[in-house]
């Protein structure tokens, strides 16, 4: 690779294997970082460009470290073949390349972490089977509501003392809002165990099933009161029975 442009009234530049040379600036092609190019509009003397951030040194991203590279419309075809080149050192797992042809633009994003799902904790009571649930979200917050109330304690105690009152309030106000999460919310029992997210869907799954042995329990039991009062007959009854139990 070795393309060089010579765009009217703008500095020299070439592309090589492994770097970008426009006068005495040389951008190695590792430390590219962005790319957007933009194709020249159909205006008479209209020019292209390819604008390129670099890193420097250590440095993750600078908006600051960037240069932009004019070419004249006789040499689209060599700036399409330099910008693909430029595009190729850009992997697909971190970063999105976008054509976006209606502005005649190409270029690159650095694609965002995938948000992470919030870590469950899940916990049973022994003493009404209630489940509940919390997040590390909510343990922090119950640890800034401590260290809250324990500054505002601290506040009352050796602060003005005409303020004495408002710190001992606001201090009260945090700690009536930490939640006890070694304490059953239904019951307020402390005989409460931690149990696996799968624990919690067997459980889940086992509730249903009994829930739905109960409604056939019942559905039988109003078909048998009818077979019993006459109102439906035996085989009735028992191809109703079939339909309930599956068989």
């Amino acid at each position: 690779m070795n393309i060089t442009f010579n765009p009217r009234g703008k500095k020299q530049w070439t592309i090589t294997d492994t770097e970008i040379i426009c006068g005495k600036k040389e951008i190695l092609l590792p430390t590219i970082c962005r790319i957007i190019h933009t194709l020249p509009t159909k205006f008479p003397g209209a020019q292209g460009s390819i604008f390129i951030n670099y890193k420097k040194d250590s440095e993750e991203y600078y908006l600051n470290n960037s240069i932009e590279l004019k070419y004249d419309k006789k040499d689209i075809e060599n700036a399409k073949i330099g910008a693909e080149y430029l595009l190729k050192l850009f992997d697909n797992d971190n970063y999105n390349i976008i054509v976006d042809e209606k502005k005649g633009k190409t270029y690159t994003t650095k694609k965002r972490e995938p948000v992470k799902e919030p870590i469950q904790f899940y916990k049973k009571c022994n003493t009404c089977g209630h489940i509940y649930c919390y997040t590390q979200a909510d343990l922090n917050k119950n640890k800034q509501l401590s260290r809250q109330a324990a500054a505002n304690s601290f506040a009352s105690a050796f602060g003005p003392a005409i303020m004495s009152a408002t710190y001992n309030q606001t201090a009260a106000d945090n700690k009536s809002r930490i939640i006890d999460y070694d304490k059953c919310p239904n019951c307020n029992s402390l005989d409460v165990v931690s149990i696996t997210e799968e624990e919690v869907r067997n459980i889940s799954k086992n509730q249903d099933t009994q829930q739905s042995n109960i409604s056939q329990a019942d559905e039988l039991k109003k078909f048998k009161d009818l077979l019993d009062s006459g109102v439906i007959t035996q085989e009735e009854f028992d191809a109703k029975k079939k339909q309930l139990l599956g068989l």
